[in-house]
C-alpha cells in the first residue's frame, strides 16, 4: 500500500512539474528594445542630448496594441505573448515604422533621424 501511495504522489509531482513548465514556456515574454534619436553631430550614434523625449511609441502584435512613453530616446516593451513571429514598432509622430521578427523572444528597433538642415539664407 505505501509503495502504491509514493508511485501515485510522484506521478502527480511529476504531472504537476510538467504543467508548471509549459505554462512558463506559453507565457515567456518578448523583450523589445526601441531606441529613437536625431543624429545632429552625424557619427551615427546617439550621443548624449540626441534621444527624443515625450513621444508615445506603439508596438503592434497580432491585432493587440502597446503604447508607452519614450524618455531619453530609449525604451523597453515586455510583450506578454508567446511565440511571435512577426510585430511592428510605430512612432506616429515621426512618421517611422518598422515591421520586425524576434529572435530568441529579443528585438531590437533603431530609428536614427537626420538633423534637418536649414537654410543658410533667408529669401
Amino acid at each position: 500500500m505505501r509503495k502504491l501511495f509514493l508511485l501515485l504522489f510522484a506521478s502527480v509531482f511529476l504531472l504537476a512539474s510538467m504543467a508548471n513548465a509549459a505554462a512558463a514556456a506559453s507565457t515567456e515574454a518578448v523583450r523589445v528594445e526601441v531606441i529613437a534619436y536625431v543624429d545632429t553631430n552625424g557619427d551615427k550614434l546617439m550621443s548624449d542630448g540626441e534621444g527624443i523625449d515625450n513621444i508615445p511609441v506603439y508596438v503592434d502584435v497580432d491585432g493587440q496594441r502597446q503604447v508607452k512613453i519614450m524618455e531619453r530616446g530609449k525604451l523597453i516593451f515586455s510583450l506578454p505573448y508567446a511565440n511571435v513571429e512577426r510585430l511592428k514598432v510605430e512612432i506616429p509622430y515621426l512618421a517611422v515604422a518598422e515591421e520586425i521578427k524576434p529572435k530568441d523572444n529579443q528585438a531590437q528597433v533603431i530609428f536614427r533621424l537626420k538633423s534637418p538642415e536649414l537654410p543658410v539664407y533667408l529669401p
